[in-house]
């Protein structure tokens, strides 16, 4: 009887610790690969790297870290006697992506500040994965809340951040509500204050441009550092220096810049905000925007949110937009019950004015009788003015 061939079997993998997949497969698990291919199996073709889109969007970003100056009481400047640096990354979003990429800067370059956020700046590992993300917009210039509001503000919002590990995100500068919000979480290290601004209208975006180094460089340690000396005194109608309180800035570069470029961030810093909330598909992170006072463009990002399904939390006290808001919602509800209240004084006088015209009508049937009596005449004459009457009752209804 003939002998079946026997064939060999492939060598087993070697997956010891001095092996390379020894070593990748003791990565840890976010760096963790595919599982091993089973014995005997073609090793599967590599797929093609999507080089030129993640290179056209790394360079999109560009990152250094900022060391602050404190004041002293004379005015001048001092370096580097507060907290550690911040981490700044500018991003430019002047010219969208080359279609050929298959990518468009609306929506990737948002996904992609949200994964710098968890993979190179590991503000998640830092400050632990937050359960809401709360974005404070209102007055960019100073104002001055009142002191009770200041303390409600102040409270509420270093309460609420703690009991939800909230990171907080901010216009980033060193003026109006961002700078209450600064100052309010100065002494809470564990909440991460993100700013995120116009990069154009930042005082000494210049000194800022000559220190921006590429992702790779950063990855090598090779990042630099900005010592920045503006203060609140710099800040004018065109330009506003950066918050010290903050520790992330995202900084965005549209090529605009002047007191007519102030809002022409807020729906990119919007996407931002949406992207990071969404980017963790498993444990989505909630937002919140509270308004504090504000103009005409807060009500803009009031709107924006509003429609993207953001809630929105408005601080009625404080003045501005977040007041007009509380007045224009009160208004409306006093208005909807004064229309309703209308419409059931126009439904009544509506059945009010077919009793008494099924009166008129019986009256004048009595009275035109050849043997009517003089009172049955002068019940035909009170139902002829009663009907009169519910008439102006129901126009009166109707053009309430």
């Amino acid at each position: 009887m003939q002998k079946a061939a026997v064939h060999p079997l492939p060598p087993l993998p070697q997956v010891g610790p001095e092996s390379p997949r020894g070593e990748y497969w003791a990565a840890s698990p976010r760096q963790r690969g595919p599982a091993l291919p089973p014995v005997g199996a073609k090793p599967a073709e590599a797929p093609a790297a999507p080089a030129a889109p993640v290179k056209l969007l790394e360079h999109r970003l560009r990152v250094c870290q900022m060391r602050f100056a404190s004041v002293n009481a004379s005015g001048g400047q001092k370096v580097g006697e507060l907290r550690d640096p911040a981490k700044v990354c500018v991003v430019d979003v002047r010219k969208p992506v080359p279609a050929a990429a298959g990518l468009c800067p609306t929506t990737e370059l948002p996904d992609r500040l949200a994964t710098l956020f968890d993979d190179e700046w590991l503000v998640d590992e830092l400050f632990g994965n937050p359960t809401v993300a709360i974005m404070v917009t209102g007055g960019a210039q100073n104002f001055k809340m009142l002191p009770r509001v200041e303390r409600v503000f102040r409270d509420g919002l270093v309460k609420a951040a703690q009991m939800t590990n909230a990171w907080v995100f901010t216009g980033g500068m060193a003026s109006g509500v961002m700078k209450y919000v600064g100052e309010a979480l100065a002494n809470y290290p564990d909440i991460p204050r993100i700013g995120m601004a116009l990069f154009g209208n930042v005082c000494g975006h210049d000194r800022i441009e000559r220190k921006l180094s590429s992702l790779e460089q950063m990855r090598a340690a090779d990042e630099k550092m900005v010592e920045y000396v503006h203060s609140e005194a710099d800040s004018n109608f065109t330009a506003a220096a950066l918050d010290p309180h903050h520790t992330h800035f995202v900084l965005i570069d549209n090529g605009e810049s002047g007191s007519d470029a102030w809002g022409t961030e807020i729906e990119f810093t919007l996407q931002i905000l949406q992207a990071y909330c969404l980017h963790e598909k498993e444990n989505r992170v909630p937002a919140v925007l509270l308004v504090v006072q504000g103009g005409p463009g807060t009500l803009k990002v009031v709107v924006n949110a509003a429609e993207r399904g953001i809630p929105v939390v408005v601080i009625v006290d404080s003045g501005g937009a977040a007041s007009a808001i509380r007045d224009f919602l009160v208004r409306d509800k006093e208005e909807e019950k004064a229309i309703g209240a209308a419409e059931i004084e126009c439904s009544n006088a509506k059945v009010a004015l077919v009793v008494e015209a099924t009166k008129l009508n019986d009256a004048r049937t009595v009275a035109d009788a050849p043997n009517a009596k003089p009172e049955e005449r002068t019940e035909l004459l009170r139902a002829r003015g009663a009907v009169r009457a519910a008439k102006q009752r129901l126009a009166r209804g109707e053009s309430a």
